[in-house]
């Protein structure tokens, strides 16, 4: 992974191309960082490691599908709807999908730690799995049969066209606080690896920055959705880039929030979207551990965002060294001073940083 995106990134060259753009420009810096990341999938408590699901094939051969995750935009019924397909061997449009409801799938755990293709995919392939030990001997009767044919006949011959599936992950996984720790135990099924690449520009006079480029690397074995999987870093990516510049927590003296609303509580907007946004994803990688040799994709990448910030650090780093800037009327915070920037990195705490004009009129004023 490093020595890809070392590559594909250009970073050694671009590192030289910022010293120069930092030289030759004033007002405007720029810096350039590399962050990778290692996040645990899974969950610590064995308990949380199971998932169900249920199938019902109706005679004119389309497929119900229900299972324990909940659909929150990440894609996780069209993953489940791929994978019924390939076990069934039935095209994905003959597959529906219902709300996730204990009333068909009892018990169900959080939707969280990017698992849920694991889990809910292990218990869709169990369920599909039976149903096709159930059909196997009418499909091999009768090879010419249409799937829909299938189903309508195996009705007709009182097979049963409803089947649960079930998984668990193996004992060996997760930590049991009932053990007296001796036992060695694998805490998590397995981890996500990914390397992010960042080049962010700040003005150092009004403390507004932009993400020049933005280049994403991730191990995610083989992508059951690559479009997905890609969509997925880019939104993570994106929602870390918020807590890491914009979305700062303000509370008043009594100790009430005030920033409770999108006047107020800065989100990543369209115009925070890096302009150069590259997102690849490692190829010709394994996971045994995974579903399908996958891996889970959705929160590893939003840790990706830190090097936006540090990226940001470099930048104001760069602007307090620029001693053409302590040149000119009153004397400004030395650029040897120390200094801090902790995130968010918003526009003020990136001019303060920068000992800007506006910072250092408040500070003679005072």
């Amino acid at each position: 992974l490093w020595d890809e995106i070392m590559r594909t990134s250009q970073f050694e060259a671009r590192l030289k191309d910022v010293a120069k753009f930092n030289e030759e420009h004033v007002w405007r810096k720029r810096g350039l960082s590399i962050v990778p990341v290692k996040a645990a999938v899974g969950y610590s408590q064995s308990s949380m490691n199971q998932a169900g699901a249920l199938v019902h094939l109706y005679k004119d051969g389309t497929l119900l599908l229900t299972h324990g995750g909940s659909e929150m935009g990440q894609g996780l019924h069209t993953k489940m709807i791929q994978i019924a397909a390939s076990i069934l061997r039935i095209p994905i449009e003959s597959i529906y999908t219902t709300e996730t409801s204990t009333a068909r799938v009892p018990n169900t755990i959080t939707s969280a730690g990017s698992f849920q293709s694991d889990l809910q995919g292990g218990a869709v392939v169990d369920a599909c799995q039976r149903l096709n030990d159930r059909l196997s001997p009418l499909r091999e009767q009768h090879p010419l049969w249409s799937f829909k044919e299938l189903a309508k006949h195996a009705h007709e011959q009182g097979i049963s066209l409803s089947a649960t599936g079930f998984f668990k992950v193996p004992d060996s996984v997760g930590w049991d606080f009932k053990e007296d720790g001796k036992e060695e135990r694998q805490v998590f099924k397995y981890f996500t690896y990914g390397v992010g690449v960042v080049e962010a520009d700040v003005d150092a006079l009004t403390g507004e920055q932009h993400m020049v480029r933005v280049d994403l690397l991730m191990d995610v074995g083989r992508s059951l959705n690559p479009a997905l999987d890609v969509g997925q870093t880019e939104g993570a990516f994106m929602m870390g880039l918020g807590y890491m510049t914009t979305e700062q927590l303000v509370k008043d003296n009594k100790g009430a929030l005030t920033t409770r609303g999108p006047y107020t509580y800065k989100i990543p907007a369209i115009r925070d979207v890096p302009l150069d946004f590259r997102v690849a994803l490692l190829q010709k990688s394994d996971n045994p551990e995974g579903i399908y040799n996958a891996k889970g994709v959705g929160e590893p990448p939003l840790l990706l965002a830190q090097a936006a910030f540090f990226a940001i650090q470099q930048a104001v780093a760069a602007a307090r060294l620029d001693t053409r800037r302590h040149t000119q009327g009153d004397a400004v915070v030395p650029s040897s001073s120390l200094w801090d920037l902790f995130p968010p990195a918003t526009c003020e705490k990136i001019h303060r940083a920068c000992a800007g004009e506006v910072a250092r009129l408040a500070k003679k004023a005072t």
